[in-house]
């Protein structure tokens, strides 16, 4: 999950105050992207609110593939995998959808994100390059 950090006021002050102790960030800034950075800060110092926040943004990633074949397979494989019915079961169906889409199917959850291989940031004068 890519957590928007201009979506969430409060820690991405407390990130910018952090940021500014700790030069390590600003690297992984120019590295990875504000976002990315961010979002593994949130990971490592806020793990629960980390949580909390790809739950809540799970439903928005399975509605935009809901009409894919990649949820039609996810829903057979539900069937079928024991592993998969107890994610469902404990997360939900659409965490468990997003969590499997990120694992099973690196390339395209990265692509939904906008993330290269590398899962950094797609920058825009590299997608009009590919367009030329």
């Amino acid at each position: 999950m890519i957590i928007r950090a201009t979506r969430h006021a409060a820690h991405f002050n407390d990130f910018q105050i952090r940021r500014s102790k700790d030069r390590s960030l600003e690297t992984e800034i120019k590295n990875k992207g504000l976002d990315v950075a961010f979002t593994e800060w949130m990971q490592r110092d806020h793990p629960q609110m980390f949580k909390t926040e790809c739950i809540k943004q799970a439903p928005g990633i399975a509605a935009e593939f809901k009409s894919t074949t990649h949820m039609v397979d996810f829903d057979k494989l539900i069937e079928k995998r024991a592993d998969l019915r107890l994610v469902v079961a404990k997360n939900g169906h659409d965490a468990a959808f997003t969590e499997w889409l990120r694992t099973e199917h690196p390339d395209l959850y990265r692509q939904h994100f906008g993330l290269d291989a590398n899962n950094k940031p797609i920058k825009k004068s590299e997608d009009k390059h590919k367009a030329d």
